[in-house]
């Protein structure tokens, strides 16, 4: 009677202890659809192999199929982090691929550490498989889902293949241009990424430019201080390695859009090619203004112009300071030209202007003595006749106020580095 009391209540204790862990695993839903356009069968089935790829490879693979029924003012990134992290409950660690249906637009995004492993090529590798499945006659919303989580499974395979079983990878090398926040076009960012890679070809300084949409979503297990996205942007280049080609030389434009934060900073040899005045002169005059206007791609390419001059100037032996700006010299040049030229004329019309009144004989009479004749003149009528009237009307201006919103930023100096950060 014991033995049976002593295995019932064993039983029933691993019963207690594992049924949370079961309920956990079932409630972790890795496939959404907010359309019912999957059937249960098939939901439960695409579940399934999402979280077996999930336990292989150490992150969360997912799939969600909305519509576009969220506020009108919360963007679509801004929607899929909400579902990812409050909705789901998913992991630090993953991928997502969402389709808004009503929207017709898509998004592939990766959290933590897999933010890396999304870069240009796998996001449209993974949606390229989604829509060609579902576009195939007789295809459903189950055979894109399939199809993605099939390629996922392929891509993680072949990164932990090439990173000793490690998808994650410790040799990731980023793009020139990683727009992990979708803030320009296909079309844009490979346009910068092949000119950004021709200056680095060029100047042996490697130009970067890096957008995510929260940088406190990257563990890297740092403390943040009040420059954050300076630990962020530094965070980068030791991380992925940046500037390794070039002698460390290297330059990372780097924007959090949570709370619209930005950092440029530059390392090694190039924080002698960027100084403190050109940096200023590069972030207030070109790109601040256009990033505070949401004018990514215009914002980018600014940035690029400014850094190949400074890097080509500083090649030529003259980095591009307050002695060097061309602006300013242009307009010291035209200071010096005012003062060779018309001072010179200033001289000579006033010269010019004292002589001619030497010359003039003629002058104005004080008495009209030479216009009445001897015996004087009678005056029997006076008529005063109105011929003309001149009316001058002057405008009153009236006093406006008007407001406008700058960047709040720090520079600073970190010996083997120089940059500036702030809001924008």
């Amino acid at each position: 009677m014991k033995k049976c009391l002593f295995a019932t209540f064993v039983i029933l204790t691993i019963a207690f202890v594992t049924a949370p862990a079961v309920l956990a695993s079932e409630d972790h839903y890795l496939i959404i659809d907010d359309m019912s356009k999957i059937s249960e069968s098939s939901m439960a089935a695409l579940n399934e192999y999402a979280r077996e790829i999930s336990g292989a490879y150490g992150m969360d693979v997912a799939f969600f199929l909305v519509s576009n029924s969220y506020s009108p003012r919360q963007f679509f990134r801004e929607h899929i982090r909400e579902r990812y992290y409050d909705t789901q409950g998913l992991g630090p660690d993953g991928i997502v691929l969402v389709y808004d249906i009503d929207g017709n637009r898509w998004d592939m995004v990766g959290f933590g550490k897999a933010t890396w492993i999304v870069t240009n090529e796998v996001r449209y590798r993974l949606w390229n498989a989604y829509w060609n499945a579902s576009q195939e006659t007789g295809a459903t919303y189950y055979d894109g889902a399939m199809a993605y989580l099939k390629e996922a499974d392929k891509v993680l395979a072949e990164l932990a293949a090439a990173h000793g079983g490690d998808p994650f990878g410790g040799d990731v090398r980023l793009s020139f241009v990683e727009d992990k926040a979708a803030l320009m076009l296909r079309e844009e960012r490979e346009e910068l990424e092949a000119r950004a890679a021709g200056i680095a070809g060029k100047y042996q300084c490697e130009v970067y430019i890096v957008t995510v949409d929260d940088m406190y979503d990257y563990d890297y297990d740092y403390h943040y201080d009040y420059e954050d996205a300076f630990v962020f942007n530094m965070t980068l280049k030791t991380q992925f390695h940046l500037g390794s080609d070039t002698g460390g030389s290297c330059v990372i434009l780097c924007l959090s859009m949570e709370e619209r934060d930005y950092w440029l900073e530059a390392y090694g040899p190039a924080m002698w090619d960027f100084t403190d005045y050109g940096i200023d002169r590069m972030l207030d005059n070109h790109v601040l203004p256009k990033l505070g206007e949401d004018k990514w791609y215009e914002a980018f390419s600014a940035y690029l112009d400014k850094a190949e001059q400074y890097l080509r100037m500083a090649r030529d032996g003259t980095p591009f300071d307050h002695d060097t700006d061309p602006a300013i010299l242009m307009r010291t040049f035209l200071l010096k030209l005012a003062v060779v030229i018309l001072l010179p004329m200033l001289i000579a019309s006033i010269i010019c202007s004292v002589w001619k009144k030497q010359m003039k004989t003629a002058v104005i009479a004080k008495t009209a003595d030479n216009y009445i004749p001897q015996g004087g003149f009678n005056l029997t009528g006076k008529t005063d006749m109105f011929l003309y009237r001149t009316t001058t009307r002057h405008k009153i201006e009236t006093s406006s106020s008007s407001s406008s919103s700058g960047s709040s930023s720090s520079s600073s100096s970190h010996g083997s580095s120089r940059g500036r950060g702030g809001k924008f």
